[in-house]
């Protein structure tokens, strides 16, 4: 499916901290390297749980993460990958929901608001392409922008 090789080579790339992560995922989903890969991986997903992800949902999967990874590529950020996360649901059949997301890393030249206002761009970017906000976007959305007023509450107290 996903060509081990690749995987190994680009995991080889990143910090020893993000490699151990992406082991720790890697375990509990399934790494896709560009938008094809994702597609087949949620196709495949499908066939396990076919009365539950519909063809509309995969599309609209695909355009959510696709957005989000225009935008990761457009604001400079490294390390790009999907990942289909495989996360325990006892409430569903099989007991597994599945959670697609777009991973980034951020250059070591960026100070920590220039990665908190980039990651910022890339959470917003479903909605640019017409698409809504995912319940996870929102979250670290609201995150974000509260340790973004965090840290300018810092700065000008420190004045």
């Amino acid at each position: 499916m996903i060509n081990s090789t690749k995987r190994e080579s680009e995991t080889q790339k990143r910090k020893p901290k993000v490699k151990m992560l992406d082991e720790e995922m890697g375990r509990s989903g399934v790494f896709a390297y560009n938008l094809a890969e994702l597609h087949m991986v949620l196709e495949e997903t499908a066939r396990l749980k076919p009365d539950r992800i519909k063809q509309k949902e995969i599309l609209d999967w695909l355009e959510h993460e696709n957005a989000h990874m225009n935008v990761a590529e457009a604001t400079g950020h490294t390390g790009l990958r999907y990942l289909l996360l495989c996360v325990e649901d006892k409430t569903v059949p099989l007991g597994v929901s599945f959670l697609p997301v777009v991973l980034t890393d951020a250059p070591d030249s960026w100070t920590p608001e220039e990665v908190l206002e980039k990651d910022i761009q890339v959470l917003l970017a479903p909605r640019a392409y017409g698409n809504k906000l995912s319940p996870s976007d929102a979250h670290s959305l609201l995150s974000n922008r509260t340790l973004i007023s965090k840290i300018a509450g810092r700065k000008n107290s420190s004045k």
